[in-house]
């Protein structure tokens, strides 16, 4: 009989774990500007965010040894577009490792828009995150903010699995509701989703905001005001 393939197991991510969830994420979202810098340009990202972030929680879902799949959520206080704003020649660099990619669709028509971003970011030093009309009245939201899964192991109720298991952590911090953002032409992944109970509260140009109560049965805590790793 061949050897049964070990169960997906969900814990959370180490730091020295991290180049994992970079090499993943690197081979999920291979169409985006952020990935096309490479997985050391991913993993710098989140240990420059990880301990800036009042809450933050990197979970992983494991087979094994292996990752195949993760989801990154919590309560951010700083933006992408600030951290390409501190790290913009590292990610020139990046670029001029890898020439072929300059001229890439992506390159030509993210860089004009991530710079025109920067710009708007630089004249107002303070991030607020994005906000959002909570699906419960005068609470916070919990911001799911990446969810990947290995090609390898796709339909297979992982991205399901990792969204239960972050909405039972943020229950457990005292959050009432999630949201996220997604593609809109990311068919696929809006459908993942609606299935797991998330509605569509905004649509501007295929850029979707996606919203969730957390589940009423889950044991909850006051909110939260301090880090957490998960």
């Amino acid at each position: 009989m061949p050897k049964a393939e070990p169960e997906v197991v969900m814990r959370v991510v180490s730091d020295a774990e991290i180049p994992a969830v970079a090499a993943l994420e690197e081979q999920a979202f291979d169409d985006t500007l952020f990935c096309l810098l490479g997985r050391e340009f991913i993993a710098r990202y989140y240990a420059w965010q990880i301990p800036r972030a009042r809450v933050s929680i990197l979970l992983g879902a494991w087979c094994g040894a292996k990752l195949v799949g993760f989801s990154y959520g919590g309560v951010f206080n700083r933006s992408l577009r600030e951290f390409y704003r501190e790290y913009i020649w590292q990610a020139a660099g990046c670029l001029a490792a890898r020439p072929w990619r300059i001229l890439s669709p992506i390159i030509v028509n993210r860089v004009f828009w991530t710079a025109a971003g920067i710009g708007r970011r630089a004249r107002k030093r303070v991030f607020r995150q994005p906000e959002i009309k909570s699906v419960v009245p005068d609470s916070e939201s919990f911001c799911i903010g990446r969810v990947a899964v290995d090609p390898g192991h796709r339909r297979q109720g992982v991205a399901k699995r990792l969204l239960a298991e972050m909405e039972s952590r943020a229950a457990a911090l005292g959050f009432l509701n999630m949201h996220l953002f997604v593609d809109g032409r990311n068919v696929a992944a809006v459908s993942c989703y609606q299935v797991s109970g998330w509605k569509i509260i905004s649509s501007r140009n295929q850029n979707v905001t996606m919203a969730k109560e957390i589940a009423a049965a889950l044991p909850r805590a006051p909110q939260v005001a301090v880090q957490s790793r998960g």
